[in-house]
């Protein structure tokens, strides 16, 4: 699935993403229920994830043995994990450094699919979207790292667009620290934008960046891309600042059932570019048209106000 995508991911210096999924030794369970083999965690790092957030609806899917199974499983493998905890001691944000910069990763959802077969207990090791706690967290976070980045669940699913309370709540993030904040839950693509700090700083807020990898059928979901930020450290006073954006459009193309591989992510424009000068081996005309399609649609909504 991840063969024509990875090299986009593998080269960074770090990448992140949300693991929507649990691992656990239930059965595997895809639609209310989610759970993986442990094969899929294994592929997914292998395209050079290295944080994920597991805080999101599905999180306790499994109550609490099955979040921790999921941690412990991800932990194993290498992955830094952040958002939910299996102590209630653990801080609510991690910091990796990269090139001399630390930066701190923050997650949050807001709630569970099951809430109401969870207890408050339950729902304590999963970072929930409270302002006073996140203004705790960012204050706290601020103090041990240069860059603070919030990885956010929010949204309404199947909208290209993001809602007011996502507005609000990435503004109330910037208010109190977040120099990034980056999406998912909607499963399709939302836009993205600069937006400044009290100190005339940028801010980058990509609402959701789609779902990288699933097999949904709503309109649009097909649709991802892989955002590549550029943050650099100012010589002068130490300052880390947003350089650059750039993003991959990826397409899900989905070869049927019968096919080796059902589900295989592409990168839209390369592989439009290399069917339309000849290459016609690697995709259909179907697909190729649907690539095309693709491009045009992710761009008007990633633009979108």
């Amino acid at each position: 699935m991840f063969g024509d995508i990875a090299k986009y991911v593998n080269t960074a210096d770090i990448a992140i993403g949300t693991m929507e999924t649990n691992f656990t030794q239930e059965e595997y369970s895809g639609y209310l229920k989610y759970n993986s083999p442990r094969s899929f965690a294994e592929a997914v790092q292998n395209t050079g994830i290295d944080v994920v957030s597991i805080a999101h609806n599905h999180s306790l899917d499994y109550r609490i043995q099955g979040l921790k199974d999921t941690k412990s499983t991800l932990e194993e493998l290498g992955y830094t994990i952040v958002g939910a905890k299996t102590t209630l001691e653990e801080k609510n944000y991690v910091i990796r450094e990269v090139k001399g910069i630390k930066i701190a990763f923050l997650a949050y959802t807001y709630g569970f699919s099951n809430a109401e077969t969870l207890s408050t207990e339950d729902m304590q090791y999963v970072n929930q979207f409270d302002q006073e706690q996140v203004k705790q967290d960012l204050e706290l976070a601020r103090g041990d790292a240069d860059y603070l980045c919030v990885m956010m669940h929010w949204g309404d699913v199947n909208s290209t667009s993001a809602s007011e309370e996502q507005k609000k709540t990435a503004d109330f993030l910037i208010e109190n620290g977040a120099d990034m904040i980056v999406g998912a839950h909607p499963s399709v693509p939302q836009p993205m934008e600069v937006k400044q700090n009290a100190e005339g700083e940028n801010v980058f807020v990509s609402y959701s960046v789609g779902n990288y990898i699933s097999s949904l059928g709503y309109e649009n979901s097909n649709l991802e891309m892989i955002l590549n930020i550029q943050i650099r450290k100012q010589a002068e006073d130490g300052k880390v600042i947003l350089e650059k954006v750039t993003y991959t459009p990826v397409y899900v193309v989905d070869y049927g059932t019968k096919a080796e591989n059902q589900f295989v992510l592409v990168d839209m424009k390369e592989t439009a570019r290399r069917y339309a000068s000849g290459e016609t081996d690697i995709v259909s005309r179907k697909v190729y048209d649907q690539l095309v399609a693709g491009v045009e649609k992710l761009e008007e909504i990633i633009r979108r106000k």
